[in-house]
């Protein structure tokens, strides 16, 4: 989401290619889409300059498939690219002009891992002959204090590893997640300015997946716990259940007195909390002295 915007894909680009564009509009975003009847998507690729077809993918756990996988989405982007026109194309006397390939993972998982290194589909292969198909991956770990060179050619890459940085930096010291990518929010907002744009941009939806995409996965986590406490009492299992429900309002308070002290406008904290506005204004008048 963050780099599906042609002036940050720009910088993104020229700082792993060396080129050295100035127009977004030399780029053509065409990232392969999840649909309905197919699960395969890509973080994100491009046509640069009408010949250099980027590929780039975020990875937060190390995978040596990644060649492979890579090979899987060039093959979707070229049906894409060249469109019906494809099989007609294949069958002509007239030799299709294929695009410049590069291939690029992004690391920022926790595991140790070399700061540059390259990753090849032969290396996948049954076969080691020279002559095979030649796939290789340029593997950066952006996680600090590696790649700075490579950060400072992109300050929207930086900004996005600044802002995951943060959050592990948050979650290590013993923040829960929400709290944890609420202050990295917070952090961004006032210190980084590409960073900011896009959360300014965004701000509603992000601030309503911290709020709620969290409490699915602590549902999810307390329906396991609850299963495996089957066969205790039933009673015993609602006064559980209801100090589990009260916490998780009391957390919801905390939050939004986080947001009032920063001063977010009430209408905003309504949509993103899912409360109403004079539940807010409740709780403004019961943590702030209003005059």
């Amino acid at each position: 989401m963050y780099f599906n915007d042609k002036t940050r894909l720009l910088s993104l680009c020229n700082a792993l290619t060396g080129e050295d564009g100035t127009d977004p509009e030399e780029i053509e975003i065409n990232t392969i889409e999840e649909t309905f009847f197919s699960k395969l998507k890509n973080d994100i690729s491009c046509m640069y300059r009408g010949r250099l077809l980027i590929l780039i993918e975020q990875q937060s756990t190390l995978n040596p498939n990644m060649p492979f996988r890579f090979f899987i989405y060039l093959q979707k982007l070229i049906e894409k690219i060249f469109g019906n026109e494809l099989g007609k194309m294949l069958h002509d006397t007239k030799q299709i002009i294929f695009p410049e390939v590069e291939f690029y993972v992004l690391y920022n998982g926790q595991r140790k891992a070399p700061a540059y290194e390259t990753l090849d589909l032969i290396k996948n292969s049954s076969t080691k002959k020279k002559n095979g198909l030649q796939l290789t991956v340029e593997f950066f770990n952006v996680n600090s204090p590696n790649n700075r060179e490579l950060l400072k050619k992109s300050l929207p890459l930086e900004d996005y590893c600044v802002m995951v940085e943060r959050v592990k930096e948050n979650l290590s010291n013993g923040m829960n997640v929400k709290k944890a990518f609420y202050e990295a929010y917070k952090y961004c907002m006032q210190n980084r300015d590409w960073m900011k744009n896009f959360l300014a941009e965004h701000e509603w939806e992000l601030m309503e997946m911290i709020s709620t995409e969290y409490d699915e996965e602590l549902a999810l986590s307390l329906a396991r716990k609850n299963a495996r406490a089957e066969g205790k009492a039933e009673g015993r299992a609602e006064g559980k259940a209801e100090g589990r429900a009260e916490g998780r309002i009391e957390e919801k308070i905390e939050m939004i007195k986080e947001m009032l002290t920063e001063k977010l406008p009430i209408a905003m904290i309504a949509r993103i909390s899912k409360w109403s506005e004079e539940e807010i204004l409740k709780i403004a008048n019961k943590t702030f002295t209003v005059k």
